[in-house]
């Protein structure tokens, strides 16, 4: 199995998502990572839909993968695997942004009907949307599989790779 990363909005993912690639790498033949086109480009806005276009080119003949996303990418993974263009056999979202997503990401919420199983890590405070919130949110429009799991904190950090890499290689 292979594993895809996304990371979210902000240039420091670059980062995020090296070290997400370190703690899966035992565990997984292998991982593509998404570095995003406006992290090279101080002050640049993120085009979601260039972005999309590149997770679908880099996902070609990757065969069997696991997506694991936070953020923005996780708002990246719903959409395009709705539109046919990923095809995870299953996915790991942490900090869902329930507030980019109601504010401006209508198509969201029919587009998570289409994911495959997936779980759901949140922190309980997260500044871009409450644990209780976004469970509310997913279960109105959830996947036909899909866990959630709640975690402690008031950020919008998720830094325990191994907490993820156990998520990521447990089903």
């Amino acid at each position: 199995m292979n594993v895809f990363i996304l990371g979210g909005m902000s240039p420091r993912h670059y980062e995020w998502v090296r070290q997400l690639a370190e703690a899966l790498q035992p565990h997984f033949d292998e991982i593509r990572l998404l570095d995003y086109r406006h992290w090279e480009q101080q002050g640049a806005e993120m085009d979601l839909e260039y972005e999309i276009t590149q997770a679908a080119a880099l996902a070609k003949d990757f065969g069997e993968y696991l997506v694991v996303a936070k953020s923005i990418g996780t708002v990246l993974a719903t959409l395009a695997t709705a539109r046919g263009l990923l095809a995870p056999q299953r996915c790991v979202f942490m900090g869902f942004p329930l507030k980019v997503v109601t504010a401006d990401l209508s198509e969201v919420a029919n587009a998570l009907l289409q994911l495959p199983p997936t779980t759901f890590l949140h922190n309980e405070h997260d500044p871009l949307g409450s644990a209780e919130a976004v469970k509310t949110y997913v279960g109105a429009h959830a996947p036909a599989i899909y866990d959630f799991q709640t975690l402690p904190g008031d950020t919008h950090d998720y830094i325990d790779f191994d907490l993820i890499a156990r998520v990521a290689t447990s089903q």
